[in-house]
């Protein structure tokens, strides 16, 4: 049985906040197991993905959803097409954004290095970021391009005029643009960052603060509503980490006004409107590449059989060339690499055709024929 693609998880296309910010995962938080080969795990701001290769999509059914519950779930060739369209920023909040390039880059890094990466999900994290590149070379999708730090700037210059105090809590690659972001605006800004600055510390930052930015990775909430109670000033909370920073009962507080990423959502649309004209070249190239990449996976499942005819052919070959007189007293070494030569010139036609009946999706039936006509299965005695 060949290997399948499967995918389980949540994003803001499919989830609520609420549900998002219980997903989060590490990148090994999924055990090997229950047929898992590979995996690896996708988690932004935005979504938490458990991208996976199973012997048997039925089999691994029961340890996903111990671990992800009620997340979405979808398998084969959708798996593909949906890395590749988050990869081109169709699925992103602001429209054709760039940031997940590098966070798609650094997910499939880190997979590599906890040894979860193998074969099949390495290309596949290599083909996204291809495809990725090639919808921003190709199409207008990326034009006047926004990230989710500047649509919250421009909520800010909305709401707030130049002069204003903002802090931004966070010093990751979002922290480090909506710094920047906020400074061309004409705010002056603080940056501190929420693993190292204490609860009391926090506090005495926002009670000098018009606007706060919050984005960082911790585990739980570092500002309840409670703490912001009773303020001389208002209060502008723009909330883009998941899980929350602030306690989402802050928006019941006098003086305060919080936005988190759902909400951005609703102010992102004006923006995308001029990039909505791209959308279809982009899935064009998306469903274009996602086609080669499946046709690629195809081809994995007659590797097997190529592989053993190559070995069986090789050894028929080498026997041969050992009990000629024309290779008497040749060495080892030339007679397996002469063996090689003869087989791979051989069977290149017939190697050729096995590939492409399994972009066909012909690969079990012909696959059986070879195995068969040429015993591949058959116990044989060493060379």
């Amino acid at each position: 049985m060949p290997d399948e693609l499967i995918l389980v998880g949540a994003s803001h296309t499919t989830a609520p906040i609420e549900v998002r910010e219980r997903l989060r995962l590490p990148v090994d938080g999924i055990a090997a197991g229950a047929g898992l080969r590979e995996r690896f795990v996708l988690s932004t701001c935005c979504r938490t993905e458990l991208y996976a290769v199973a012997r048997d999509a039925g089999e691994a059914e029961p340890l996903l959803s111990g671990e992800l519950g009620d997340a979405h779930r979808t398998c084969g060739r959708a798996v593909a097409q949906h890395l590749l369209r988050v990869a081109s920023g169709l699925e992103s909040i602001a429209l054709g954004e760039v940031e997940i390039l590098g966070q798609l880059r650094r997910a499939g890094a880190a997979a590599h290095a906890a040894g979860t990466l193998g074969t099949t999900l390495g290309r596949l994290v290599n083909h996204a970021l291809a495809t990725g590149r090639r919808v921003r070379r190709e199409t207008e999708l990326a034009v006047g391009r926004s990230s989710i730090a500047s649509v919250a700037v421009d909520l800010v210059r909305r709401d707030l005029g130049p002069g204003a105090r903002g802090l931004v809590i966070g010093r990751g690659d979002m922290g480090a643009k909506a710094a920047r972001a906020l400074r061309a605006a004409g705010l002056v800004v603080t940056v501190v960052s929420g693993r190292v600055a204490g609860p009391e510390d926090l506090l005495d930052a926002l009670s000098e603060t018009d606007v706060v930015v919050s984005c960082t990775g911790a585990p739980h909430q570092l500002v309840p509503a409670g703490a912001l109670a009773g303020r001389e000033r208002e209060l502008l909370v723009i909330d883009l980490a998941v899980p929350r920073d602030f306690d989402p009962g802050a928006r019941a507080v006098e003086g305060v006004r919080l936005y988190d990423l759902d909400d951005l959502e609703g102010e992102v649309d004006a923006t995308a409107d001029r990039r909505a004209a791209a959308i279809p070249a982009a899935e064009a190239i998306v469903a274009q590449e996602a086609d080669r990449f499946m046709r690629w996976m195809a081809g994995l499942g007659v590797v097997p059989t190529i592989k053993d005819l190559r070995g069986q052919s090789e050894l028929a070959v080498l026997e041969a060339l050992r009990r000629s007189d024309l290779a008497a007293g040749a060495e080892e070494d030339l007679l397996r690499a002469t063996s090689k030569a003869i087989v791979s010139r051989v069977l290149h036609a017939p190697t050729l055709r096995l590939r492409e009946a399994a972009e066909r999706g012909e690969t079990e039936g012909l696959a059986r024929c070879v195995r068969e006509l040429f015993q591949l299965d058959a116990p044989r005695a060493a060379a």
